[in-house]
């Protein structure tokens, strides 16, 4: 992909610097005080793998939040840089069925960010992807996410003098 050494950053707060160096192999960036970056020398995957996947990251910094970069994008990288399947690139037809199923048993995140980043590849017209293949991809579920399963409801009920109390109030 084409680097100009530089990508600049989507709705950064103004006295924060808005460009994300991108001419060697650690791009970093601060979120929410949080430190992020990529070490591409790192990455178990062929080159013109990571040079697949440098130009995504780079689409997405300049389309999505830092945050996304870092809980959806960055996992997905450690994720897609440790299985065995991109060891060997290009990929044969069922190889990234294969992924979204791993992933899909990995964290849900990581799911989804392998389906957007399928969808950019297809396109961005790049060898190695197909239509038919994110079609599959589309049709593959997700776990439903639900942000407050783990709270818990904690009734409380009056005792019949603090409801006195709150009769004799209204009363008053």
């Amino acid at each position: 992909f084409y680097n100009p050494g530089f990508v600049k950053v989507r709705k950064r707060i103004s006295e924060q610097n808005d460009t994300i160096q991108t001419n060697s192999n650690i791009w970093s960036w601060i979120d929410c005080g949080r430190k992020g970056e990529i070490n591409w020398e790192l990455l178990n995957v062929t080159d013109d793998f990571k040079e697949i996947l440098k130009g995504y990251v780079f689409y997405r910094i300049q389309t999505r939040s830092l945050s996304t970069l870092t809980t959806h994008d960055k996992p997905f990288i450690n994720f897609i840089s440790n299985i065995t399947q991109t060891k060997y690139f290009p990929w044969a037809e069922g190889t990234a069925i294969e992924i979204m199923s791993e992933a899909v048993q990995k964290e849900r995140n990581i799911s989804i960010a392998f389906r957007k980043f399928y969808e950019w590849w297809v396109k961005m017209n790049i060898n190695g992807c197909s239509v038919s293949v994110l079609n599959r991809l589309k049709e593959e579920k997700i776990t439903e996410f639900k942000p407050y399963k783990d709270v818990f409801l904690n009734p409380v009920y009056l005792t019949k003098e603090d409801e006195n109390l709150i009769l004799r109030y209204l009363d008053n």
